[in-house]
């Protein structure tokens, strides 16, 4: 799933649009949790764009026909975190 997420951003997302910076992955009984790391220039770019990239790569993958997605949330990273891990998006 993870190399799947890399491949389709690389090949969707545009160059004024969201970057996918990471991807996270963890399964257990209930299903599996990803986490992307976005950069954006807000909020909004970077939730849609996630959910975007998320639906097409799943749509994508035979496997995952039916799949949905049961929980989609953001966690803000302060200025200063951005300067730490080298955010580029401005």
């Amino acid at each position: 799933m993870q190399r799947a997420l890399i491949a389709k951003a690389e090949s969707t997302l545009r160059e004024a649009g969201p970057a996918l910076a990471h991807v996270y992955c963890r399964g257990d009984d209930n299903g599996i949790s990803l986490i992307l790391y976005m950069q954006a220039k807000d909020l909004y770019q970077a939730e849609s764009g996630a959910r975007e990239l998320l639906g097409e790569t799943m749509a994508s993958i035979g496997t995952m026909a039916g799949w949905t997605i049961a929980h989609c949330g953001a966690d803000l990273i302060s200025p200063v975190m951005d300067t730490i891990v080298g955010d580029t998006s401005d």
